[in-house]
Order: structure tokens, then sequence, then C-alpha cells
């Protein structure tokens, strides 16, 4: 299965990196090292959705995650500043993967997910 954690910033302020799991492949997004771990979520068969939550001025500040089949979210962390963003899901598929956009001075600034037709 697939995993997926955020890495917020100092004091949990901004979205630093993402973390993403499936089988024996790891991939952190931006390897910027100036946050600490949040709450991963770990999907058998991928994730049905993916919803980032943006504060002004900050980026990205949470992220939050539902596995496929599932009907609960789970939020990579307790800051509920801003506003969560549309969510974002693959109508005819999994979302195995991200694209995200750095900001130098703020971290996660966008973000889209990748879709595949196949969990494998």
């Amino acid at each position: 299965g697939c995993s997926s954690d955020l890495s917020s910033g100092i004091n949990a302020e901004y979205g630093v990196d993402v973390k993403m799991e499936c089988g024996d492949y790891s991939h952190r997004f931006t390897a910027n090292n100036n946050g600490f771990p949040n709450s991963g979520k770990s999907c058998s068969d991928g994730f049905s959705v993916v919803q980032g939550r943006e504060q002004h001025g900050y980026g990205i500040i949470n992220i939050r995650m539902k596995c496929r089949g599932d009907s609960n979210f789970t939020d990579s962390n307790g800051n509920f500043r801003g506003f969560w963003n549309g969510e974002l899901g693959c109508s005819n598929g999994y979302a195995m993967g991200m694209a995200v956009r750095e900001q130098g001075g703020y971290g996660i600034i966008n973000f889209k997910i990748l879709c595949s037709l196949s969990a494998k």
C-alpha cells in the first residue's frame, strides 16, 4: 500500500515537505529538513481524496487524506488556521503520487495529485 505525510515547519506554521511511500519506494518532494513529521496515512488500495489547507502568508499548512473505500479523512496535523482548498481525487483511478510547488520562505504553496488506473 501507499502512505503519505506532510512535514510542517517551525511551530507547525509552514508545510515544508511531503513524503510518499509505495511498497519499497519512498520519495520526499522538497528534501527540506526545516520541519518535523506530522501524522501519516497508510492506504492499502491508494488514496481516493487529498485536500490541502492553506493559510495566507504561509502556504499549505495541513493536508487531509482519505483512502479508497473509506469515508473518513485523516488530518496531517491540528493546524486549522486558514481554509481548506478543494478536494482532489481521481474519478476513474487511484491517487498514487503528487507534484508540489515550493516557494522560498514559505514551503509548499500548491500541489496536485497524480492518478493511476491501477493500485499496483
